[in-house]
């Protein structure tokens, strides 16, 4: 009897284990190899698959999954809770570098709060309940946050800031709806959190009425938004709360002229509907949106209204000490970044290369004001931080982008500094070649020269840069990619005498094309569906 017991809760072990782990497929339909996965956080050399190649996954019930595109668990991520045969229907084939495995069971000890934050992911560890209203600190502290319990009917907005000094950049985040694990260290840029009823959004007592009249001076909370400057026109009252553009009924997106706020309240004002774009913070009432640069008039379509936790102090003012002398570029070999006008304020040198917003990290985004450029290089700016949005290039200084008149003012946000004769920057970390006239780097010094190039270079990212892997003559499937990954090419650079021959599959396989010239950004290339594309490839002499 003993021997049958043991027995039964050894198979009650072996099932109730297998159950609580997910399975990882290499192939769509659960195909191919797999590796099985219990809860935990797995960075790509512990998961066990090759990189960017899970294609399937078996989730039981219970458990779910994050996956990243990069490693330790950055990058782009989705959530899932529910297996699927092929990640092509989420958009998500052959992306995963990292993975965290999450079972799902959790006790709330608040069943009555809004808003309950967790120091573990699947609302483990310590509990935070929030009530409504604005939170500039809690006892277990924003940086260790890793989920959060929103009850319906409420939302969150989170404020995050980035940068130093004047450069602070915000970023608000709104949840409307349960995470159960977010990435690591999430909190660590957190300064605030609003907890709002999402019933305070649009009040129905106003909505309800065809011609709602004006509201009047003295309103003692919240704010009042108006079409026309000098708090004229079509009015909308704002209780705290966030608004999107569709919410903002009585005036509109794009139409609000002037603002007024009642005392102990301020408003933080966005160009895009769902508190996105460029944001403004106004701590008082403004007769005259359209005053001032840049002008905020008719430029608002959400808004974010909220109570102070105290009143403003009245600092009375003094005389500013005398600016500093500006930093003068003597390196011929470098851009200089100045957040104020006449090379004023805060500055960054940038020697040739590629540089994304977050690498603005002294100057800041969106806030250079004028720039010195040394003969013999010139600037692609870009208004997005990863080389996207509207872009001009400048070759030659500029000591106000104000008055020079192209609104470029506070709106670089990444660039390429590059040799002005149209050749590519080099690859950050990497020393900088002489480029030839065709943008190719030099080819290595060759005994004979009868000799001819060996190899091609892919980057992940265009114009060459980000990872970077030198590929020589001969087959390369999507496992040797390990350097600059399957499926993120996104340039390559091909010396005359070699072509290449890429597929879309890792094996050789799929859709083809052959190549014979460098490309500097398969996206803007005229068949960008290759961007990204690249699975396997051969490289070989143009014959």
């Amino acid at each position: 009897m003993n021997r049958f017991f043991a027995i039964l809760i050894l198979c009650f072990t072996l099932v109730v284990g297998k159950a609580q782990q997910v399975t990882l497929f290499a192939d769509c339909n659960f195909r191919g190899y797999s590796v099985n996965l219990p809860p935990g956080n797995y960075t790509a050399a512990q998961h066990g698959m090759r990189i960017r190649d899970l294609s399937a996954i078996n989730i039981p019930p219970g458990m779910s999954v994050n996956l990243f595109t990069q490693d330790f668990f950055n990058g782009h991520y989705i959530t899932l809770n529910r297996s699927t045969a092929c990640l092509l229907n989420e958009q998500f084939n052959d992306q995963m570098v990292s993975i965290q495995v999450m079972n799902n069971g959790f006790v709330n000890q608040y069943p009555d709060a809004p808003v309950i934050f967790y120091n573990r992911c699947n609302y483990q560890g310590n509990q935070e309940p929030l009530q409504e209203g604005t939170y500039y600190s809690i006892p277990m502290g924003f940086i260790t946050i890793q989920a959060m319990r929103v009850a319906p009917g409420f939302g969150v907005i989170v404020r995050k800031e980035t940068g130093f000094g004047s450069n602070i950049q915000v970023i608000n985040e709104e949840y409307r709806a349960d995470q159960n694990c977010l990435k690591i260290l999430w909190g660590a840029a957190v300064k605030a959190v609003f907890v709002y009823r999402l019933g305070n959004v649009n009040p129905g007592n106003w909505s309800q009425v065809p011609n709602p009249p004006p509201p009047v001076q003295n309103f003692q909370q919240g704010a009042v938004v108006y079409t026309d400057p000098f708090f004229r026109g079509r009015t909308q009252l704002l209780y705290p709360g966030a608004y999107r553009g569709y919410q903002l009924t009585q005036v509109g997106e794009n139409a609000i002229s002037s603002i007024m706020l009642a005392p102990g309240y301020r408003a933080i004002a966005f160009t895009g509907s769902n508190f996105d774009g460029a944001s403004i913070i106004y701590n008082s009432s403004n007769n005259n949106l359209h005053s001032g640069y840049p002008s905020w008039g008719n430029r608002i379509r959400s808004i974010i209204v909220e109570r102070l936790s105290h009143q403003p102090n009245i600092i009375q003012p003094i005389t500013p000490p005398p600016p500093p002398p500006p930093v003068i570029n003597n390196n011929s070999n470098s851009v200089i970044m100045y957040a104020d006008a006449n090379f004023r304020g805060a500055a960054q040198a940038f020697p040739i290369g590629n540089y994304r917003g977050y690498q603005l990290n002294v100057v800041g985004q969106r806030t250079i004001s004028s720039l010195s450029v040394p003969p013999g290089l010139k600037v692609v700016a870009y208004e997005g931080p990863e080389y996207n949005g509207a872009s001009r290039e400048i070759e030659r200084t500029v000591d106000n982008l104000v008055q020079e008149g192209l609104g470029w003012n506070d709106r670089i946000s990444s660039f390429i500094v590059q040799r002005n004769n149209g050749a590519p920057a080099p690859v950050i970390g990497r020393p900088e070649p002489v480029m030839q006239p065709n943008g190719m780097p030099p080819a290595r010094p060759q005994p004979s020269t009868n000799s001819q190039p060996s190899g091609v270079f892919a980057y992940a990212d265009s114009y060459f840069s980000g990872a970077v892997q030198q590929l020589m003559m001969g087959h390369t499937n999507g496992s040797q990619l390990n350097l600059v990954g399957q499926r993120t090419i996104s340039s390559i650079k091909i010396p005359p005498g070699i072509k290449v021959t890429v597929y879309e599959g890792a094996n050789f396989d799929g859709d083809f094309r052959i190549l014979s010239y460098t490309i500097d950004n398969f996206a803007a290339e005229g068949q960008g569906r290759w961007n990204d594309r690249i699975g396997s490839m051969i490289v070989e002499r143009n014959n």
